[in-house]
């Protein structure tokens, strides 16, 4: 457990340096003024996600960069260990992505209402149904890209792994400069909601994903040469 953690402190550590105010500050406004100008919660949540699985690339890039896969081995963490220790720091980063993205579209929300540009999105089943499934599909991608980078390291994966990103980025800015679409996607949402199994298989989906990713970065880390 020690180990893990350590691993985990490692990763936050080296991504650290991109946490500045000033770029966090940027990141919120951009967040806040695409929900404000589309009335529609997908804008704030979608900015986060890609914002979140950006990050999730920096400790392979960097680690990279500085060799600190040869380090791992020094400090004689298991390869198992660095895995675990890179999924759980993407969950960190998922979970603080999508609160922080939540508060924002939620004041973006108000102020749309307040400019007039929409009568408003309750915080009710159609606001947690819509973060589940964005959540959910930004996770799938981030699913996709992890067991590449192990595989391939950041310099040979970045390429394929940017293939299922620029297509979700493609889509938000759609849905960020299109308004009806973003209402579309919302009332989609919704009638999805309103099955009582749509969330419950989405997770056992996702869950299954991530197990299959997992094993996968596992398999294709144990065998990278260093």
């Amino acid at each position: 457990m020690t180990k893990l953690r350590e691993s985990i402190h490692l990763d936050y550590v080296t991504v650290k340096p991109y946490f500045t105010i000033k770029s966090m500050l940027v990141y919120a406004l951009i967040a806040l003024f695409l929900t404000t100008m589309s009335a529609s919660i997908t804008s704030g949540l979608g900015v986060g996600l890609m914002i979140a699985t950006l990050f999730v690339s920096y400790p392979f890039a960097l680690s990279e960069k500085n060799n600190l896969d040869a380090l791992y081995a020094t400090l004689s963490v298991n390869r198992k260990t660095v895995v675990q220790g890179r999924y759980i720091f993407t969950l960190l980063i998922n979970i603080a992505a999508v609160l922080c993205a939540c508060v924002l579209s939620a004041a973006g929300l108000l102020i749309a209402k307040a400019a007039g540009f929409s009568s408003g999105i309750g915080a009710g089943e159609g606001y947690l149904a819509s973060v589940l499934v964005l959540s959910a599909v930004f996770i799938l991608v981030q699913a996709i890209q992890l067991p590449l980078f192990f595989k391939l390291g950041y310099a040979k994966a970045k390429i394929l792994s940017v293939v299922p990103f620029a297509v979700l980025m493609l889509s938000f800015i759609v849905l960020m400069t299109m308004r009806n679409i973003g209402t579309g996607l919302e009332a989609v949402i919704n009638k999805l909601a309103a099955s009582g199994m749509t969330i419950p298989v989405l997770i056992v989906v996702l869950a299954v994903a991530v197990l299959i990713s997992y094993r996968l970065s596992v398999t294709f880390y144990d065998k990278r040469e260093f």
